[in-house]
């Protein structure tokens, strides 16, 4: 499946399929982009610590390469944006997003 999909126009999908990642796995990574999300407009944001944390729970052999690459596929999709720059700014060693 993974050869089917571009990786320059679905860059997550393509990361969930290489890593061979269950659909419950996927859900529950977009439901932790939703609540760092939400957690945004509050006082007690969800930092890069804790997000790095939760990824590994939802995939235990990931590494912070799996986080950064989480992010980064989300950044080239245009889509967390916000999540994105949050953790980037609490020290995720991600670049500025890119503009297109």
């Amino acid at each position: 499946m993974v050869d089917v999909v571009d990786p320059e126009r679905f860059p997550f999908m393509y990361l969930t399929l290489e890593q061979d990642w269950t659909k419950d796995q996927v859900t529950r990574i977009f439901d932790l982009m939703d609540e760092v999300l939400k957690s945004l407009s509050t006082p007690k944001k969800i930092g890069a610590i804790e997000f790095e944390r939760r990824v590994k729970s939802i995939v235990p052999d990931s590494s912070y390469e799996t986080v950064k690459s989480i992010l980064l596929t989300f950044g080239d999709e245009h889509k967390y944006m916000d999540v994105y720059e949050h953790l980037r700014k609490d020290g995720l060693n991600i670049p500025e997003p890119r503009d297109t």
